[in-house]
């Protein structure tokens, strides 16, 4: 509760309070690790997990946080090893994992194992695999696959498992970094890697155009994830945290929020300057045709921000701190995407800063426009001869 509410002086000295009644408790020392992690104190929450994994070398949670603490500060190698041993409580496998030798007479399995952001983020990998088998077949959601499928060296996408043809080898979409020996220099770049079909983004363009005009820069907005996930409460913003960047005139604004959270509905009705697109997404290939016809993408850490990224659109993502492992430390930037810029919290919970920055950043971009607009009328009237 107490790290819940930041209050992170007073989690540390209960959790303390805490293994000193029961110094042999994963659980504690777990919770321990947490609160270190929240407090920058990266050598004290090493030590917690090496002593949970020094009494069960197979605890999961342990290898969890470990690796994801080691992908934060940049060391893949390592991270990536504790990170594979994470539990994995889906379908139970009758095939070997793929180890990456080359299978040029195997059919190769994909399986989806995390959050629609993890395997837009890992689908990269997919052409790698295709290199060296003969075939591959990718599990994912349907709101997923039709995008998915257009990512060359796909064969075919199965929803569930009833359609899931017989295979040679399976391998989780989160293991490919591993398998590929991914580190911060050699992460897949080739960008776009995920398309729109040439007809659902012409109908949305036109959807917009005819809304918004084609005077201002569009702007996508996201501010809440999945309230399901773990970490919700620190990534998600309340509808009314983004009224400051709701207030420049200068930008149309789209929601692409779905679905709206019930606490942000009024608010949402309320603001004049948003056109709200829930209803009408049917997926995330609606989502993507959308994406494709802005200018800009606003969102935290959501699913959107790595479909916008995987687009090779600009994208501004707003990250809680401490931030998820994938945008890394300190970095205003992404390896892996490079059209994507990261806000991030100066501090725990301190969204203002992170929004404030935001607001100086469009700024920017609007008197950056008005220039390139300008400059493109001034070229205009020198080739026609207007003075």
């Amino acid at each position: 509760a107490y790290r819940d509410a930041f209050r992170l002086d007073r989690a540390l000295a209960s959790m303390q309070a805490a293994l000193a009644i029961d110094p042999g408790s994963a659980l504690y020392r777990l919770n321990l690790a947490a609160i270190h992690v929240d407090r920058n104190d990266d050598a004290a929450a090493i030590e917690a997990y090496l002593t949970v994994l020094a009494h069960d070398r197979d605890d999961s949670a342990a290898h969890l946080g470990l690796g994801t603490l080691l992908l934060s500060r940049g060391e893949m190698k390592a991270g990536w090893a504790e990170f594979e041993q994470r539990r994995w409580k889906l379908h139970r496998m009758e095939t070997p994992k793929w180890n990456g030798m080359r299978l040029p007479r195997g059919r190769i399995l994909l399986v989806d194992d995390q959050g629609y952001g993890d395997m837009v983020q890992f689908a990269r990998y997919i052409p790698q695999v295709a290199a060296l088998c003969h075939e591959v077949v990718l599990n994912c959601p349907p709101a997923l696959a039709p995008l998915l499928s257009t990512i060359p060296g796909v064969a075919r996408c199965c929803d569930n498992w009833r359609d899931v043809p017989p295979h040679t080898a399976y391998a989780r979409l989160s293991s490919l970094p591993r398998i590929f020996a991914t580190d911060l220099q050699n992460i897949p770049s080739d960008i776009p890697y995920i398309a729109t079909p040439a007809g659902p983004a012409a109908h949305w363009r036109a959807r917009l155009d005819a809304a918004l005009g084609t005077a201002r820069p569009r702007v996508g907005l996201v501010w809440a994830g999945n309230p399901e996930h773990t970490n919700d409460a620190r990534r998600s913003l309340k509808f009314r945290q983004i009224a400051p960047i709701l207030a420049n005139p200068g930008m149309a604004f789209v929601s692409l929020q779905k679905p709206v959270p019930a606490a942000d509905q009024a608010d949402l009705i309320a603001a004049t300057n948003v056109i709200d697109l829930a209803a009408e997404l049917a997926s995330f290939g609606d989502t993507a045709a959308i994406i494709g016809g802005l200018d800009l993408i606003i969102t935290v850490d959501t699913a959107v921000a790595h479909l916008a990224g995987a687009m090779g659109k600009p994208v501004w993502v707003l990250v809680s701190e401490p931030a998820d492992w994938r945008w890394l430390r300190h970095r205003e930037d992404s390896p892996w995407y490079p059209t994507l810029r990261i806000f991030r919290q100066p501090r725990l919970g301190a969204w203002d800063d992170a929004i404030k920055a935001v607001v100086i950043a469009l700024n920017v971009e609007i008197r950056l426009e008005g220039s390139a607009r300008q400059a493109r009328k001034s070229n205009c009237s020198a080739d026609h001869g207007i003075p």
